[in-house]
């Protein structure tokens, strides 16, 4: 009995693993950097570490949410502040999340 569990559970690892590995490789991680500019629809990054930029569709109602607690700013508050945006789809966003400063550095407005 302890071989067939044994094999059972061999075979189902066999079988499920791939598809574990295909969901992960297919997540869309989302985009993060500076904010350089923003219209009514769109938000666009600047990424420092790849030194590439992104524009990103915002749907209205988006969540925007901050990572120290204080109040969410609007959309239009966001140029020049570090963001992660979540994407529901390449180049939509689902919600964006206003990172922190670094502690001893005032907050840019």
């Amino acid at each position: 009995m302890k071989k067939f569990l044994a094999l059972a559970l061999a075979l189902l690892m066999t079988l499920a693993l791939p598809n574990f590995a295909m969901a992960a490789k297919n997540k869309n991680k989302g985009e993060s950097g500076k904010v350089t500019a923003v219209t009514d629809k769109t938000i666009t990054i600047s990424n420092k570490k790849t030194g590439e930029s992104a524009t990103i569709n915002v749907p209205e109602n988006t969540p925007i949410t901050t990572s120290d607690g204080s109040p969410a700013p609007k959309l239009s508050e966001l140029v020049g502040k570090k963001v992660k945006i979540s994407e529901s789809s390449p180049g939509t966003a689902s919600s964006i999340a206003v990172k922190a400063g670094k502690k001893g550095k005032k907050a840019t407005t």
